[in-house]
């Protein structure tokens, strides 16, 4: 978890400043949420990221 953490020390920064309590990632394979320093990361991988956004497209009609 440190070594994600420092990898995302950007996002973290940035979402501080911004007052932004969560964020998604998209990830070449993690799947999962982390907590780091009261910050919810939803991290998911590519693969699924794509299904979601094709259901939702299919839905709507897009």
């Amino acid at each position: 978890m440190e070594s994600l953490a420092k990898d995302l020390k950007a996002l973290i920064r940035f979402m501080k400043r911004f007052k932004c309590g969560q964020a998604i990632v998209i990830s070449k394979d993690i799947d999962r949420i982390e907590k780091i320093e009261g910050l919810k990361l939803t991290i998911l991988p590519y693969w699924r990221h794509w299904s979601i956004i094709n259901e939702i497209k299919v839905a709507f009609g897009t």
